[in-house]
């Protein structure tokens, strides 16, 4: 039978709990998560984890859009309990997007999955008009326990990742005092391509992240960390702008929004050993200045652009479709002298 919310009779909440009578391994995979289930089920699945059995809980958007603090908290009271009867039972943070469902349970005979639409959360559970079936049969339940795995292995305990805070207080942008708008009815000095690629340029932020050695606790790239990459065959228009030194080359951005940044290009070498010049190698471009926000400010100046437009979500990464709905795939640079450089996008 499809498990669809349309009554009780095929409500996803039905259907689980039913699943979870007599299972002692319990393993969840799902895009989001909501307090209340949690709330809800919280008692049995650590009753579960008290008889020696498994549960273990990945949260899969929670690494690139970060947690409400209200569930949070209540994942790390589960995580807490749940470890301290079994340390294998953990709730986990996948570190990438992860936006399926997928509910395994089972005893030492059986294993049943449940597949398809809804999130571990009231809307998911009863609310919302879903599509979900149970998958008993041994192959798909083999699939599904090793897929589990590999989204385990891409995942952090909970405790040990720094999540993305897309409601922190952001610098506020600085308004250049002598913005002239006219610069931009010129011909570009040069239009700079942005190449959509998986986990750089501005999809930088699905990179890997970065890990305390001392702490072992692993923190993504923030969301609008972005830097273009230039390759040195594409740098006609730009070279004779940049001193001949190998040193990054600072400038004063200015945007077509009248806002302002530092910025600089770096060049892109293959070790340090590599003395070529600016003039000699590929290029890195990105906005600079710990004060200001670092990366985060170009990213903020393009991706805030084609959020404002519709075109992007927090935490989701830039597609070729984003550009062409957009309309323009290159950022505009007009060198206008006296180290200032205006940003048309």
């Amino acid at each position: 039978m499809l498990i669809t919310n349309e009554d009780t009779a095929r409500s996803f909440r039905r259907a689980f709990e039913k699943n979870l009578v007599g299972s002692d391994c319990i393993k969840i995979a799902t895009g989001y998560i909501g307090a209340s289930e949690i709330d809800e089920y919280r008692d049995r699945l650590c009753d579960v984890s008290k008889r020696r059995g498994l549960v273990q809980i990945i949260h899969g958007m929670g690494g690139i859009e970060g947690i409400r603090e209200n569930l949070y908290k209540k994942l790390i009271e589960l995580d807490t309990d749940l470890k301290s009867t079994n340390p294998n039972n953990r709730v986990f943070v996948h570190s990438k997007h992860y936006h399926g469902k997928m509910y395994i349970t089972g005893d030492a005979t059986t294993s049943k999955v449940l597949i398809g639409s809804s999130n571990l959360s009231m809307y998911g559970f009863e609310k919302n008009i879903e599509l979900n079936y149970c998958h008993s049969n041994e192959e798909t339940c083999s699939q599904a326990v090793e897929f589990f795995e590999r989204l385990k292995s891409n995942s952090y305990l909970i405790d040990k990742i720094i999540l993305p805070d897309r409601n922190q207080v952001k610098i506020l942008p600085k308004t250049f005092q002598n913005f002239d708008s006219s610069v931009f009815n010129s011909t570009p000095d040069k239009s700079v391509k942005i190449k959509v690629t998986e986990a750089s340029n501005l999809n930088l932020f699905l990179s890997k992240g970065r890990i305390n050695r001392a702490t072992n606790v692993y923190t993504p790239r923030p969301f609008y960390e972005v830097e273009l990459t230039i390759r040195s065959e594409d740098l006609a228009g730009i070279r004779r702008y940049l001193p001949d030194q190998t040193e990054p080359a600072e400038f004063r951005a200015v945007t077509d929004l009248g806002t302002t940044f530092t910025v600089k290009f770096k060049r892109k070498t293959i070790n340090s050993t590599d003395m070529r010049t600016l003039h000699h190698t590929g290029i890195d471009f990105m906005s600079t200045g710990a004060a200001e926000g670092g990366r985060k400010q170009l990213g903020e100046y393009m991706k805030g652009k084609l959020m404002k437009n519709g075109l992007l979500n927090f935490g989701y990464p830039l597609t070729d479709d984003v550009l062409s709905e957009y309309g323009k795939k290159h950022l505009d640079m007009y060198f206008v002298g006296d180290g200032i450089l205006y940003l048309k996008f």
